[in-house]
């Protein structure tokens, strides 16, 4: 898991250069502009999810992961994420097609605040809690990159 702030995000090219994509991409769009919806940035290599969710709180969010992607969340209000080593998380519920599974009865080791202006990246490694906020609703964009 990394937590940074958009300013530093050029220093994590070297992880993968779809991370310049993320980059370029943020640099040329109002993400806060944007529909909520999916977009294909670069065939299945780099999407956009602008997500539009019900927040929750930490007893009713539940870790997730993905093995196939990264996923780079920038959050446009404050958010909350749980985060667990994916070695804890039984690896029973996983969607192939989808590319997630679900841990709901792990709860997370850490938790961490994401503020506007930050992003936080997880790779297949972290199980992450998501959408941890006092707010009815959340918006948010999510690239997701695949490893």
């Amino acid at each position: 898991m990394i937590i940074d702030t958009l300013d530093n995000l050029e220093k994590y090219i070297g992880l993968n250069p779809l991370v310049g994509k993320v980059l370029e991409f943020i640099n040329t769009h109002d993400l806060k502009d944007l529909p909520v919806g999916h977009y294909v940035l670069k065939d299945d290599e780099l999407l956009l999810n602008i997500d539009l969710s019900k927040g929750k709180s930490r007893s009713n969010a539940f870790l997730e992961f993905h093995r196939k992607m990264i996923d780079v969340q920038i959050p446009f209000e404050e958010e909350e994420y749980g985060w667990c080593p994916i070695g804890a998380v039984p690896q029973g519920s996983y969607d192939m097609a989808r590319d997630i599974g679900f841990a709901p009865t792990i709860k997370p080791r850490q938790y961490v605040r994401c503020e506007p202006g930050m992003f936080i990246m997880f790779a297949p490694q972290d199980a992450h809690a998501p959408l941890i906020t006092e707010a009815e609703e959340i918006k948010k964009a999510i690239f997701k990159i695949k490893v």
